[in-house]
């Protein structure tokens, strides 16, 4: 199973985060609020979004806002520059709307593949693990 970093486990994150720890993959996540971490109990908490990165073959974050994604991947400490090149790395944004044809460009640059996933079905697709991924290449 996959080794995965998983950036952003609130109301939405840690519902899938888990599913994917019950599907057997190994997650280390990380969030701006560490009492966040605590509803992914089996995942390893990680001190920093960079931290997350060590040794991940996927990085996924949900995060609720573009701006956030593009701190997240572009900012002064940005993850891209740090992300593994045999990394496939997913953007999973809650808003629909939201699009990142920045943080893309840029990690195109850098010969890393992100897919832009918005989610539909709120939290309790989250829970239920029934959400559905509009996917953008």
């Amino acid at each position: 199973m996959a080794k995965i970093a998983f950036i952003g486990v609130g109301n939405m994150g840690a519902p899938m985060a888990n599913n994917l720890i019950k599907a057997g993959h190994q997650l280390c996540v990380y969030d701006l609020m560490p009492a966040c971490m605590q509803a992914v109990p089996q995942g390893k908490a990680a001190a920093t979004a960079r931290e997350t990165l060590d040794g991940a073959e996927f990085v996924i974050s949900m995060l609720p806002e573009s701006r956030h994604v593009e701190s997240l991947y572009l900012g002064d400490q940005g993850l891209l520059a740090h992300v593994p090149k045999n990394a496939a790395s997913d953007r999973l944004q809650h808003h629909i709307a939201c699009e990142q044809p920045q943080s893309a460009h840029a990690a195109s640059e850098l010969g890393i593949a992100m897919i832009d996933a918005p989610v539909s079905g709120g939290t309790n697709g989250a829970l239920n693990g029934t959400l559905t991924f509009i996917v953008g290449w």
